[in-house]
């Protein structure tokens, strides 16, 4: 790892983006597809697999590299403003009412769940990547402790 943090974070991050982009690119829907599951459901499951696993490598790699309290993972950090907590309700709450008047009937539990999970596994995924480890990286380099 102590070769990791003495590169450049430039390369570090080209080389990051290429092994993203190859874990993006696995054919795991045409394998789902291929075991007679259906378009919908390959593709939701395969980008839920996908994206667990940027998750997986970025947080280890976030723990190997000892960047936890740059990337925002350590307590020594408190979190001053709990209101912001209030804007994932909101927007909860916006799409709720949304959806209230619509016929929600058609709709099966198992494809509302397999989205939901999909949508925070990019959510993670994203902010663990770039947030938690690109960004700490550079910080880390280039932030001037004066």
């Amino acid at each position: 790892m102590k070769n990791i943090q003495n590169t450049s974070p430039i390369i570090f991050a080209i080389f990051t983006l290429l092994a993203i982009s190859i874990i993006v690119l696995l054919p795991i829907d045409i394998m789902l597809i291929k075991m007679s599951v259906s378009d919908f459901h390959s593709e939701y499951i395969g980008l839920t697999f996908k994206m667990t696993l940027i998750f997986i490598i970025s947080y280890r790699l976030i723990r190997n590299m000892k960047i936890e309290s740059v990337s925002g993972l350590s307590s020594k950090f408190i979190w001053k403003f709990k209101y912001l907590n209030m804007v994932p309700v909101y927007l909860i709450v916006l799409g709720i009412v949304n959806i209230v008047s619509k016929d929600i009937s058609q709709i099966q539990m198992v494809n509302l769940l397999l989205v939901l999970v999909a949508c925070l596994a990019v959510g993670f995924a994203e902010e663990f990547l770039f947030r938690g480890v690109l960004q700490s990286v550079f910080l880390k380099k280039y932030l001037s402790h004066k």
